[in-house]
C-alpha cells in the first residue's frame, strides 16, 4: 500500500511539474522564441568565425544599401518660402498650412530645439517661446490652426494667411544660433 502511494505521489508531482513547464512555456513563448533565435544566430556566427568563413558580399550590399536608404532630415533651408514672388505654384490653405508647420519644425531642429516624439504642437510652441518670443508669439496662432486642420479636419481661416506670412517673415529673420531657454514660470492660480 505504501508501495503504491508512493508512486501516485511521484506520478502527481511530474504532472504538476510538466504541468507547470507547459504553463510556463506557453507564457512566455514570445520571449523563449526570441532567445533560441539569439542563441542559433550566435552559435551560426560563432562556427563562421570558428571555420573562417566571412559573411557574404550580398549581405554586405543590403548592410551599405540600408544605411544608405535612411531618409534625410530637411533643413529649415529645404524649405522655400511660399510666399515670395516665384519661389513657388499657388497651394490650397491646408496645404500651406502643413508646409509651413513642417518648416516651424525644421527651423526648431536647426536651432537645437526639435520637436519631441510624444510632444503635442501646443507644447512645442510654448517650448519654442522660451528660446524666440518673436517665433514663438508668430507661431502660436499658426500652431492652433494647425491642430484644428490637423485633429479636426478643420479648414483654415480667413486670417491664416497673414498669420503664415508673419510666422515666415519672422523664422527668416532669426539666425540659426541655439540661445538659452528662459526658465519656465509656474502657473499663476487665479
Amino acid at each position: 500500500m505504501a508501495d503504491a502511494a508512493g508512486t501516485l505521489f511521484r506520478v502527481l508531482f511530474y504532472l504538476c511539474l510538466s504541468g507547470a513547464g507547459l504553463y510556463l512555456g506557453f507564457r512566455f513563448r514570445m520571449q523563449l522564441a526570441a532567445f533560441w533565435r539569439q542563441l542559433s544566430k550566435e552559435w551560426r556566427e560563432f562556427f563562421d568565425w570558428l571555420f573562417g568563413r566571412r559573411r557574404g558580399m550580398e549581405s554586405q550590399r543590403q548592410e551599405q544599401a540600408t544605411l544608405v536608404s535612411l531618409p534625410r532630415i530637411p533643413r529649415f533651408a529645404d524649405f522655400a518660402d511660399p510666399f515670395l514672388p516665384g519661389t513657388a505654384p499657388p497651394r490650397s490653405g491646408a496645404e500651406l498650412l502643413r508646409y509651413t508647420f513642417q518648416a516651424f519644425e525644421a527651423w526648431a531642429r536647426d536651432h537645437g530645439i526639435g520637436r519631441a516624439e510624444d510632444q503635442t504642437p501646443q507644447e512645442f510652441a510654448r517650448r519654442i517661446s522660451r528660446y524666440s518670443t518673436e517665433v514663438g508669439s508668430a507661431a502660436s496662432p499658426v500652431v492652433e490652426l494647425y491642430c484644428q486642420l490637423a485633429y479636426a479636419n478643420s479648414p483654415p481661416t480667413d486670417n491664416a494667411r497673414d498669420l503664415l506670412v508673419g510666422l515666415w517673415r519672422r523664422m527668416s529673420a532669426v539666425p540659426p544660433v541655439l540661445t538659452t531657454p528662459k526658465p519656465d514660470l509656474p502657473a499663476s492660480g487665479g
